[in-house]
């Protein structure tokens, strides 16, 4: 990826560290079942169709973001973003299923 004015790698150098944004309409397709992380933000948790918690936060970095979430009481907890730990997402109803209670130490 090219920048206009950034055109070699030591004036890209630059911006090592900076966040870029990029418009939807650039960003890469998803896949089927895939969402943008940032979507995710503000989903309910959802275990056996009761709210258990909110997101509130992705960390990102490493292999897999980490979603920060606050249990109905206001507790936080960190839930990695994998298969095995959650399940459908619904951005439509603002979900995500919750496969394991015990993640929120419930």
């Amino acid at each position: 990826m090219l920048f206009e004015g950034y055109d070699t790698k030591e004036k890209a150098a630059v911006l090592s560290g900076a966040k870029l944004y990029v418009k939807r309409e650039f960003a890469h397709r998803l896949e089927k079942d895939e969402v943008y992380t940032c979507d995710l933000i503000g989903l309910d948790v959802m275990y056996n169709a009761q709210k258990v918690a909110s997101i509130i936060y992705i960390i990102e970095g490493g292999n897999v973001p980490f979603l920060e979430v606050m249990r109905n009481d206001g507790k936080h907890f960190i839930i990695p973003y994998q298969k095995h730990f959650l399940g459908d997402v619904d951005l439509v109803k603002g979900e995500i299923e919750l496969l394991n209670l015990e993640l929120l130490d419930l």
